[in-house]
Order: C-alpha cells, then structure tokens, then sequence
C-alpha cells in the first residue's frame, strides 16, 4: 500500500475565521495568499520551542525553502521544526497571527524482526531516497537518485531496477525512508521499526540443549540472565569467543556454526540468553526453562 501525501494547504491573509490550526503531512509545503499590500510586510514564523524567525521582508525570502510569488508564498519541504504560528507584521510594527501549524507524521509504519528483509516498490514519481535514523531526525542521508542510480550514497539500502530493499534489518536500520518528488515534497514516507525475536525452550534437567543462532555467523556475543538471580547478566560469549572469568557454562558450552550446545543443564541453567551483534544490536531473545520452571526475567 502506497501512501500518497497531498502537500500544500492555503491560507488567505486576512480571514475573518481566527487564528487556525493547519495540519500538514511531514516533507508537504503550504501556500499563504495574502492581499497585495500585505506581500511588502514582513512574514515571522514563532516556533514552538525556540526564537521567531524571518521568512520573508518586502517580498525578499529569509528561509531557502521559501517560493515568493506575486500575491502568495509557498514555504516547502515542512519538517517538525515548522510546528508553531505564523505572523504578520503589519503597520506600525503590528503583530497580525495568520495561523498555527501542525506537521503530522504520514508515514506507514513497518515492523520487522532483526535479521528480516525488507522490500517496497520505488513511487514512479520519487526522484529521490533519503534516509533518517531515529536519533539524527535533522541530518538526513541520501541513499538513491534516479538521476544518478548506480552513485553509491552510503547505507544499507539498495535500489534496483523500481525495488527498494534491505537485506537482514537490524536496529541500525531504524528510522524513517523518504521518497521525494523532484520538487522535494515527500511523495511516500516509511517508519522502519526493528525488533529483536524471541525463542521459547523447554529442557529437562541433564539434557544437552542447542541455541540457535539468529543467523549462521560466529561473530555473536551473548548474555546470560539466570532465573533464580536476574539482577544479574552475564556475558558468555563476546564476539564469537567463550568468556572464561565468571561463565557458569565456560567447561560446557560449544559454539557451532549455527549455534551453541551446552551439554548436562541443571536447574541453574534456567534463564534469558541475549544475543548480539557485532554493533551490539538486540537480535534473539532465548528463554529457557528447565522443568516447568517457567522465565519471568526480562
């Protein structure tokens, strides 16, 4: 399913309906008509959080993602930075509020586990694919331009042919995937969630017991959480490499190509094993109980 925005909105100066809330997808623009003797004022943004800013005087833009027209502006390319109000000042230094803004999160949301894959149909429309990680939501990554398709921007993403995918997600891949127009306005907007998996076991007591890994790789660093001491996680494996101080499995265990075996487990041996990636991605949560004693731990 493709989400498609419609980006701009307007707003005619000098309304007599009161200060009003326009909300507006994220990467939409917004056009604001004004009478004719209102373009040689000045235009003032008052964000929600910090100083107001200048967007345009006597018909001069302040912000780069401003269009002026003849009786009408477009400020483009909204992000959440452009919640707040927009005002006029008129003459005599009058301060006229034109209207709120609300920038909405349009995006459509994807959830995968750790290790998925992840594949969407490029918009025929789309000129370009940038990527925002979650925590970096102002500095976003080129990843792809049709002008230039085989340029490689960085990333783990991959465009060919009219396919986006990511192979094997991990948590890196967090965040949001935009897909602009030539013009930039955001023509399909996705929200990548990524989820560590979870595996239930059930032994008994002496039993040699396989762990699987997420993925066949020796490069796994895993925890281990007891269920009878859960304020207590220690690391068994780092890297690939058996832990040897503080292991309770260190004479037992065995790292396979797809796994660890642990041979004759006891009721101590009951808990959560975390498993890890070489960036130190959450991929597997393993709980294993041993006997009906059922794992609580988190």
């Amino acid at each position: 399913m493709f989400v498609t925005f419609f980006p701009v909105f307007y707003v005619l100066f000098g309304s007599s309906c009161g200060l009003q809330n326009k909300k507006v997808c994220y990467g939409g623009n917004i056009d604001i008509h004004f009478r004719s003797f209102s373009m040689n004022n000045k235009l003032y943004f008052y964000p929600r959080e910090g100083e107001r800013k200048l967007l345009m005087d006597n018909r001069e833009a302040k912000d780069p993602r401003l269009q002026v027209y003849s009786n009408s502006v477009k400020l483009t390319q909204l992000t959440e930075k452009d919640n707040g109000k927009f005002a006029i000042e008129m003459f005599r230094g009058e301060i006229s509020h034109l209207f709120s803004m609300t920038i909405l999160d349009c995006s459509e949301d994807i959830s995968l586990f750790f290790g998925k894959e992840l594949v969407r149909i490029v918009p025929s429309r789309a000129e370009l694919l940038e990527f925002t990680p979650f925590h970096s939501l102002d500095q976003p990554q080129l990843l792809w331009e049709r002008a230039n398709p085989h340029n490689n921007y960085g990333g783990r993403g991959k465009v060919s042919g009219d396919v986006f995918g990511i192979s094997k997600v991990t948590q890196e891949d967090n965040g949001y995937y935009n897909f602009r127009h030539k013009n930039k306005y955001v023509v399909l907007r996705l929200k990548l969630t990524v989820e560590e998996d979870t595996n239930y076991y059930d032994f008994e007591e002496s039993e040699d017991i396989f762990l699987q890994f997420p993925w066949a790789s020796r490069d796994w660093t895993v925890t281990f959480k007891p269920y009878y001491n859960d304020d207590e996680e220690i690391t068994i494996i780092k890297a690939g490499s058996v832990v040897r101080s503080k292991n309770p499995f260190y004479h037992k265990i065995e790292i396979k190509d797809s796994g660890i075996n642990i041979c004759c487990i006891t009721n101590g041996d009951a808990g959560t094993f975390k498993f890890r990636d070489p960036a130190g991605n959450l991929a597997l949560v393993s709980r294993v109980q041993i006997n009906g004693e059922y794992i609580f731990c988190k």
